[in-house]
């Protein structure tokens, strides 16, 4: 993530890897570190963005503390839509076979995430 120019980065002791879903055509986004989050979402494809329109955080499961310290600045940054830092921006690119998707909210608040 890179929030004010500083970039935080996921700690890498999680053994489980969880799987990001990003998917136009449910307008869903589940994401998560060591708890869960699904997003209901509005696409604009036209803009390459989406408006969150609910969140749900299906609990606080994160016993490491680096875990715990990680989504303090990871699940914030998607509650902002509560602040009405919608929309999020989102763009697509390949690098060396490797797929990214960038998100941007409206706060200027960035998450990376690759495969």
């Amino acid at each position: 993530m890179t929030i004010d120019n500083q970039e935080i980065f996921a700690p890498n002791n999680n053994p489980e890897v969880t799987e990001h879903i990003f998917n136009e055509d449910d307008s869903i986004f589940i994401t998560g570190y060591c708890d869960f989050l699904t997003c209901d979402i509005i696409f604009n494809i036209s803009t390459n963005s989406f408006d969150i329109t609910e969140l749900l955080e299906l609990g606080s499961f994160c016993t490491n503390q680096d875990d715990a310290v990680f989504n303090f600045y990871y699940y914030p940054f998607l509650q902002e839509y509560l602040e009405g830092f919608n929309p999020y921006l989102y763009e697509f690119s390949i690098n060396n076979g490797v797929r990214f998707l960038e998100l941007t909210n409206a706060n200027g608040t960035k998450a990376l995430y690759a495969n």
